[in-house]
């Protein structure tokens, strides 16, 4: 890794998982240091504590849209962070928006889904020159599916499309698949509540989240249809009269979509496909652990996550028998820790997990 790219801190804002996860794909293999958040209140404390070089910061978020987050930024500390770089991500790209984007003082905009190439084109324009490395585009080789994407048969879902959204690969590709269905049922709930208590602002935000993803994995009929109520949102006189004609429908199509998905992923995990074997040697918990006492150091919430995975598929016999259940206990808060950006408490819990496990050698 280069040494000047690895200090080179990218805060990504946005509180859609998959979307999160499509930008660190493109981002990793140029070795930046990658923060990331889902809320602009975290983002602010984020800023404040590590001061990142550049912000890729979704528009439409809960609590606090990007807009408003931006100008909150620029004018911490006197001014400290104006000059920032700022790329707003998000799914409104007429050019009226646009150029309220750049009127409000970001530097660029991507559009989603984010297309690549262009994302490239626009992180160079803003990096200063001694951080650009000489990086070659993605090898599509090195990156190459080990299932063709005609073998991706999932009804609804344009695989090829998907998997061209992060250089053909396959494994980050069925991460999506799976963080695509670990958010569904919240989001139908927060659909549903936002019709029944008729908040149009919530309703809209996550029906704008739902297109989002849904078009990141090649779910272009859903995302269409999801696009259609989001619209329907920016009409108050005509709006509840749109959504309870369309809403059922539409998460009913959403439900099938994600019984699909499942299916797909139970028949690939079945036939060998792709290998779920749990840690199973008490050094690589250890090793595990101790990555993720920095990655929650550094505020690495998607990486501190996925090693936090592996720690709930483990197989070895004398954690089992020691923390039992409890030990399952311990993950589920650190989960909450960390989803909540609260560091500190888990840096404690996993260092404490750390030394139990290193009395058990």
């Amino acid at each position: 890794m280069d040494k000047l790219a690895s200090e080179y801190k990218v805060l990504i804002v946005d509180d859609v998982p998959t979307n999160v996860m499509l930008v660190q794909a493109i981002l990793k293999k140029e070795g930046y240091t990658l923060l990331t958040c889902d809320s602009g209140t975290k983002a602010l404390r984020i800023a404040n504590e590590k001061h990142p070089n550049l912000i890729l910061l979704d528009i439409m978020m809960p609590e606090m849209d990007g807009l408003i987050m931006l100008q909150k930024i620029k004018g911490m500390d006197g001014g400290k962070y104006k000059h920032i770089p700022a790329i707003a991500i998000t799914a409104n790209a007429l050019s009226d928006a646009k150029q309220m984007y750049l009127d409000a003082g970001f530097n660029g905009y991507l559009s989603k889904p984010i297309d690549p190439e262009r994302f490239e084109r626009i992180l160079m324009e803003n990096l200063p020159d001694e951080y650009i490395t000489v990086c070659d585009k993605m090898d599509a080789e090195a990156h190459k599916s080990d299932v063709p994407a005609t073998q991706i048969n999932i009804p609804g879902i344009d695989a090829e499309k998907g998997l061209s959204y992060i250089g053909n690969s396959e494994e980050l590709y069925i991460d999506l698949l799976q963080t695509y269905l670990t958010g569904s049922e919240e989001r139908i709930q927060k659909l549903d509540a936002g019709r029944k208590n008729r908040d149009l602002q919530a309703y809209e935000i996550a029906i704008h989240g739902l297109k989002g993803i849904s078009a990141s994995i090649g779910a272009d009929d859903m995302a269409q249809a999801a696009a259609r109520l989001e619209v329907a949102c920016r009409h108050e006189e005509t709006a509840w009269t749109e959504i309870d004609r369309e809403h059922a429908d539409t998460m009913r199509r959403y439900r099938d979509l994600l019984r699909q998905i499942k299916k797909w992923l139970a028949n690939i995990e079945s036939d060998g496909t792709i290998e779920t074997t749990g840690v199973t040697d008490i050094t690589e918990v250890l090793i595990i652990l101790d990555r993720m006492k920095q990655e929650v150091y550094d505020y690495r919430e998607q990486a501190a996550c996925e090693d936090l995975k592996k720690l709930y598929h483990i197989k070895v016999p004398a954690i089992q028998k020691e923390l039992g259940t409890g030990y399952f206990g311990i993950l589920d808060r650190l989960h909450t820790y960390i989803s909540d950006y609260d560091m500190d408490k888990a840096y404690d819990v996993i260092e404490k997990l750390e030394t139990d496990i290193r009395r058990m050698l």
